[in-house]
């Protein structure tokens, strides 16, 4: 049997663990797929020479940005478009269900900063299945670095 002094003991030691557990401030992207909704904090940055990205880590429901600049732009709006590495184009794409789909045509995101982090503003928009043209969603969200 347990002695008191080793059960207060326990005790004291999950309290002190459960109260020191370090919070998550990252900040929260959130998307809607049709009338799925989904967010996640678990979002990667990678900032390289010639290109930036910002990826959501699931293989399921996830994000995929990448501008064709040096850092993040934090303000102005980019056409989604995949084709070629434009400074003034953004490569977004998702994926539903574990399936890749991409912006129609025409499609924009906005950038915005707000205290020191940017966003990317999607306003309601199609997106078809990158192998069956008929298979299409409707996407809008905030996706924010984390």
């Amino acid at each position: 049997m347990l002695s008191k002094k080793l059960i207060v003991l326990l005790c004291l030691s999950l309290t002190i663990l459960v109260c020191c557990k370090k919070s998550d401030n990252r900040q929260l992207s959130y998307w809607y797929v049709n009338a799925d909704s989904f967010m996640t904090s678990d979002v990667r940055t990678d900032i390289g020479k010639a290109a930036t990205h910002l990826v959501a880590n699931s293989f399921e429901n996830a994000f995929f940005l990448e501008f064709h600049l040096k850092d993040f732009p934090v303000n102005g709006s980019f056409l989604i478009n995949c084709s070629l590495q434009n400074p003034a184009w953004v490569c977004f794409a998702i994926t539903y269900h574990s399936k890749g789909y991409i912006a129609s045509s025409n499609a924009y995101i906005n950038a915005v900063a707000i205290n020191g982090s940017y966003s990317y503003q999607l306003e309601p928009t199609w997106f078809y299945n990158e192998t069956d043209h008929k298979d299409s969603v409707r996407v809008h969200g905030t996706f924010t670095q984390p």
